[in-house]
């Protein structure tokens, strides 16, 4: 009902570090990762139940690191392109858990970068401005512009929005109900973000 007032369509990027995350993991994986500049990878492993075994990366470089548990480990080869993920001696335990690439530092450290979510979401940004009348002299108070978009719009803040040539980035989300306590839109403050 109410989407027929979001006339403008939208890109919603997020900030991430992760490259993939593999759940569950086969034996050999076939992934395509292109990283945005040559980086250090880390792994994290988690939810098997010992965690014990070895992760193999193939790419434009190779290789390999032997985990003793669950946990995080790092590359000391950078890599800007991974084509295979082999497993050993994790895919047979009798809990097996998820896998997670992402860039990271030669210290470890995650390096974030914006990733696309989604385009095409329909929504509507207005920008609001209010006065206000203080005896003789008036007074007035500029507001961020509003993303109304639908409530299943997947929108968090520090996301990056970008509509209608321009970039945001979303500051707060509020999710106001109608008459009858029906939430059928979120209302998304945005912050714009001059040549993003």
């Amino acid at each position: 009902m109410i989407d027929r007032f979001f006339v403008e369509t939208f890109t919603l990027e997020t900030i991430s570090s992760t490259l993939t995350t593999l759940n569950p993991p086969a034996q050999t994986n076939t992934v395509s990762l292109t990283l945005s500049e040559s980086s250090n990878v880390g792994i994290k492993v988690g939810g098997f139940t010992t965690g014990s075994g070895s992760i193999t990366l193939q790419g434009d470089s190779i290789e390999s690191l032997t985990f003793p548990s669950n946990g995080e480990l790092f590359t000391l080869n950078t890599f800007t392109t991974i084509t295979t993920v082999v497993v050993n001696n994790l895919t047979n335990e009798s809990s097996v858990g998820t896998i997670e690439l992402f860039m990271s530092t030669p210290t470890g450290a995650p390096i974030t970068f914006r990733t696309t979510v989604g385009t095409n979401y329909r929504g509507r940004i207005s920008s609001r401005k209010r006065s206000f009348d203080e005896i003789k002299s008036g007074l007035e108070v500029n507001t961020n512009p509003i993303l109304f978009a639908n409530y299943a719009t997947p929108i968090k803040i520090k996301d990056y929005v970008q509509a209608v040539g321009r970039t945001f980035e979303v500051l707060s989300i509020n999710y106001p109900a109608d008459l009858l306590g029906n939430l059928n839109h979120q209302e998304a403050e945005l912050l714009e973000i001059p040549n993003a």
